[in-house]
Formats: structure tokens, C-alpha cells, sequence
């Protein structure tokens, strides 16, 4: 996916979030983030906007700035969906400007730094997204080209970096295949690695899941269950994924 495709992506999902803040109850907790009520939620995603806006616009350079005083002045409850919105539209238009040599800080590869910011912020939309829906009704699907790019985010962006180390006691491997974008990916857990993409034949997997690259992006980001999904072999594959992973910036 191209900068475009995901400053799109970014666009629709911040507008449904909107979509669902204007119906939720701010005190109400979000189940994928037990920790948060609803505005706690809206304040984080309103906040990595704008903070993600100060890299594309200013090109900062510092090593993940402060995220309170880059988003700046919170807002009350009253002006909370209008300030959300602002920064949804403020840092689609900074993507859409900067130009594609942009020089700022990064924090997982990319072929640019524009890039990196513009699928970055969509996914953390996106996810945000599902997040708030959870909590108020039923969740969205995702376009299935956009569905992969998550994955390949998360397997090859976050869990790729050096030191990070699944929390297994025993290895297991299995393979993911997404029937509506023709992508597989194979994942392997180790008490020492992630061994991600590694062709590995199908009767050496402990389980196989197939599903819509939706699905599968939500399962993996651990918004999702396997409920839907075709799980051939040991289910207790993907528990090892649940309790082992965790997304973490630096």
C-alpha cells in the first residue's frame, strides 16, 4: 500500500470512530483495553495524532517526544468529539503534504520516513477503531489489502525488531492464510525468538488458520477471537500468541 491508500484508510476509520464516540458514554469501559474508559481511549488516539503530526509537519527529530505536550491542551468532555476530528483531518493533511523525502524520527523500518508515519497512524487508527466499536455495537471489517498490511506490520515491523522474545515455555508454530488476499504467513514462537515467515510444510505447523485477512489482522492484534475461523490442529497455538505478545513502541 501506497501513502495515499493509507491517508485514506486513516480518513475512514477516524470517521467512524467519530461515528461511534457521538453514541458512546464516556464513562463506559472499553473491553479490549480494560483499563480505559471511553474518553481515556479518545484522549490516547486524539494525543498519538497529534504527536505523530509534529514528526510529519515539523520533522522532529527527538526519539519519541512527550506525547502530553505535543498533543497540548486537553479538552473537556463537550468539545471531545470536535478535538478528535481536528486531529484526524490535521495530520491526514500533514501526511498529504509532506514531501516524500521527509526527514524525521522513525521508529521501524520503512521506505520512508512519510511512509512509515502514514501506515503507522493508520493501523493505530484502525485498531482504535475496533476498540471503540467493541465497547458500543458491532465491529467493522477491514479492506483485505489493508487487513495484510497490518499483519505484516505487526509480524515484520514490531516483532521483527531485535530482543523481542515471545514468552513460551514450549515452541510452537502456525501458519495464518487469508483466503480473500492470497497471503499466508507462518509464525513461529521459541522460548528465545519470533521465527517469522519461515517455510515451514503445513504438517510441521501445530495449527493452520484461515480466515478473511480481517479476521486473521484483528486475531493477531489480539482484538479478535478464533470464533468464525477455520483452526485445523492444536487452538492452543494461538493462546500461546494471546498470552506471549504485547505491542510496545521502543
Amino acid at each position: 500500500m501506497d501513502v495515499s491508500e493509507h491517508v485514506r484508510q486513516l480518513r475512514s476509520d477516524g470517521e467512524r470512530f467519530s461515528s461511534s464516540l457521538a453514541r458512546a458514554d464516556l464513562e463506559a469501559t472499553v473491553p479490549t483495553c480494560p483499563d480505559w474508559t471511553v474518553r481515556d481511549l479518545t484522549v490516547h488516539l486524539g494525543s498519538v495524532h497529534r504527536w505523530a503530526t509534529a514528526y510529519v509537519r515539523d520533522g522532529l527529530d527527538v526519539p519519541d517526544a512527550d506525547l502530553q505536550t505535543t498533543a497540548g491542551p486537553l479538552p473537556s468532555d463537550a468539545d471531545l468529539l470536535g478535538w478528535f476530528g481536528d486531529g484526524v483531518e490535521t495530520l491526514a493533511s500533514a501526511l498529504r503534504d509532506a514531501p516524500d523525502d521527509l526527514s524525521c524520527w522513525t521508529f521501524l523500518e520503512a521506505p520512508s520516513a512519510r511512509a512509515f508515519w502514514a501506515r503507522r497512524q493508520a493501523h493505530e487508527t484502525a485498531i482504535h477503531r475496533v476498540d471503540l466499536e467493541g465497547s458500543v455495537g458491532s465491529v467493522g471489517t477491514f479492506p483485505p489489502a489493508f487487513a495484510a498490511d497490518g499483519i505484516d506490520e505487526l509480524l515484520f515491523g514490531f516483532l521483527g525488531r531485535p530482543g523481542r522474545a515471545p514468552k513460551v515455555t514450549a515452541p510452537v508454530t502456525f501458519r495464518l492464510e487469508a483466503e480473500d488476499a492470497l497471503r499466508t504467513w507462518t509464525v513461529g514462537l521459541t522460548t528465545e525468538r519470533f521465527d517469522l515467515g519461515s517455510d515451514v510444510p503445513l504438517d510441521h505447523a501445530d495449527a493452520i488458520v484461515r480466515g478473511t485477512a480481517s479476521d486473521l489482522y484483528l486475531l493477531m492484534w489480539n482484538r479478535g477471537r478464533s470464533d468464525g475461523l477455520e483452526v485445523c490442529g492444536d487452538a492452543s497455538a494461538l493462546d500461546a500468541w494471546a498470552s506471549s505478545v504485547a505491542v510496545r513502541w521502543n
